[in-house]
Order: C-alpha cells, then sequence, then structure tokens
C-alpha cells in the first residue's frame, strides 16, 4: 500500500479521550475517497490490498455501516453503471 504510515492521529486522540477505538483503518487518500464516493466497495478495496483494516473479527460486518458515504454514492455507481453499459464510441 503506497503513502500511509502506521501512525494514526485520530485513533490516538479517541485514546487520549478516553474512547476506544473499534477499527482502524490504514490507506491512501485516493481509496478512501473512491470508497467514500461509492465507486469501490470496502470488501473490494480490502482485496485488492488498497484498504487494511484492523478490528475484532465480531466488528468486522458492522463497519459498513459506520461510513458518512457521500450524497452523491448513489448517482456515481447509477453514472459507472451506465457508463459500463454504453459503447466506448458513444462516450465523450
Amino acid at each position: 500500500m503506497r503513502g500511509h504510515g502506521q501512525y494514526c492521529p485520530l485513533a490516538r486522540g479517541a485514546e487520549v479521550l478516553g474512547f476506544g477505538v473499534d477499527a482502524v483503518f490504514r490507506s491512501d487518500a485516493e481509496t478512501l475517497y473512491r470508497v467514500y464516493l461509492g465507486e469501490l466497495a470496502i470488501a473490494d478495496a480490502q482485496r485488492s490490498g488498497r484498504l487494511e483494516l484492523e478490528c475484532m473479527p465480531e466488528v468486522a460486518p458492522q463497519v459498513p455501516a459506520w461510513f458518512a458515504w457521500s450524497s452523491f454514492g448513489a448517482s456515481v455507481r447509477a453514472g459507472m453503471a451506465q457508463r459500463a453499459r454504453t459503447p466506448a464510441a458513444g462516450r465523450r
């Protein structure tokens, strides 16, 4: 994975404030943005090695519901599906 370090300031800040850390993501900004927009599923990002999720096994299924998804996500996914159905010659 490119462009990430092992230090997580958000997780550290949560610990300092007395909150537990349920999950830690390690990824580059592009991948997180693509997940946020709905272009890339969390599971696909994990399978490709672009996103690592560290959490207890019982927490992992809940993690996708924690994301504050972009309000544009549904439109992005619909546009991607439409583009996939459109012949390449018809694209601009």
